[in-house]
C-alpha cells in the first residue's frame, strides 16, 4: 500500500471519529474539494498542511505510513479544534483533568438518543409564554454534544439576531438519578443553562422531564428554574422540518394539549 492510499485510510479514520467532512476541513481551514482528494488518495499534503492536520489529531507524521486501527484512534486525545485556543478553552482544557474522572461520563444511547430533539419550557422572561427550542444531541469522539437555537424574541430584543448569535453548545453527562446537560452560550451577553433529566418518573419514552436552572441573581418578573421537556424526534430528514416549524414562543392555548399536561406534571414532581 503507498504513502496516498495509507494516509487517505487513517485520514478517513480521524476524520469519521470528529464530524462530517465539511466540518472537519472548516476547522482546518482546507478547502473541501481538496480535502476529499487526500480522503480518495488522490493526494497527499504538503510539509506545512501535513503538520496541520497532525496538530489537529493530536498524531505525528507516521500517518503517512502507518495504518491506524481503531484502538489508536480511539486512545488518542481530543482533536484541537483551534489552531491558537482561547484562554477560556486553555481555562476547559486544564479543568477536565482536575474533574473526578467517576463523576462526569457520557451518559448512554440508552439514556438519551442522538438526533434532533424538541426542548419545551416555560419562558424565563415572558411569564405568560412558553418557548421550544430545536435541539441536537450527537456523539463525537465518546462525548455527548449538544447544540441548541434560542427562539427569536421581539421582546428579547434578538429577533434580527444571526442564529450564530443565538447558538448554545455544551456536553451531557450522567449523574446518580439521570443526566445533566451543560450549556453555554455564544453571545457574552446570555447566561449559560443547567438542564436536569430524570426518567424516574416515567412520562414517556418519548420525552424525558427535569428542570432547567440559570445560574443568575433572582430578577423581578424573570424566572430562574423552570420545569421542562425534551423531545425526542424520529431519526429522519423531515425531523429537521419539524423542529424548525415548533420552534417559537406559545401562548397557554397554543401549547399542545400533551406538552403542557407533562410540563406541569414536571413541575409537581420537581417540587416534590
Amino acid at each position: 500500500m503507498n504513502i496516498a492510499h495509507v494516509f487517505a485510510a487513517n485520514l478517513r479514520r480521524l476524520t469519521d471519529q470528529v464530524g462530517n467532512i465539511s466540518e472537519v476541513a472548516r476547522l482546518l481551514d482546507i478547502n473541501r474539494a481538496q480535502y476529499n482528494r487526500y480522503l480518495n488518495s488522490e493526494a497527499y499534503p504538503k510539509p506545512a498542511i501535513l503538520d496541520r492536520i497532525c496538530k489537529f489529531f493530536n498524531v505525528d507524521a507516521r500517518i503517512l505510513t502507518h495504518p491506524l486501527n481503531p484502538d489508536d484512534v480511539h486512545d488518542l486525545p481530543q482533536p484541537a479544534l483551534n489552531n491558537t485556543a482561547s484562554e477560556i478553552n486553555r481555562y476547559w482544557e486544564q479543568a477536565a483533568h482536575w474533574l473526578p474522572g467517576e463523576k462526569s461520563a457520557a451518559p448512554s444511547l440508552e439514556e438519551i438518543s442522538d438526533g434532533m430533539h424538541l426542548f419545551w419550557r416555560p419562558s424565563m422572561a415572558q411569564l405568560d409564554r412558553y418557548v421550544c427550542s430545536p435541539l441536537h444531541i450527537k456523539s463525537q469522539r465518546g462525548i455527548r454534544t449538544i447544540k441548541m437555537y434560542d427562539v427569536k424574541s421581539t421582546y428579547l430584543m434578538s429577533h434580527t439576531t444571526l442564529p450564530k448569535d443565538r447558538e448554545y453548545r455544551g456536553v451531557a453527562l450522567r449523574q446518580n438519578h439521570g443526566l445533566v446537560m451543560l450549556l453555554f452560550p455564544s453571545s457574552s451577553v446570555a447566561t449559560m443553562a443547567m438542564v436536569n433529566l430524570t426518567k424516574d418518573h416515567g412520562i414517556s419514552t418519548q420525552f424525558v422531564a427535569g428542570h432547567l436552572t440559570l445560574p443568575r441573581a433572582e430578577m423581578p418578573n424573570r424566572r430562574r428554574t423552570t420545569p421542562c421537556l425534551l423531545q425526542r424526534l424520529p431519526v429522519q430528514p423531515r425531523s429537521i422540518v419539524t423542529a424548525a416549524h415548533n420552534s417559537r414562543y406559545y401562548t397557554k392555548e397554543e401549547l399542545p394539549a400533551d406538552i403542557g399536561a407533562m410540563l406541569t406534571e414536571a413541575g409537581h414532581v420537581a417540587l416534590d
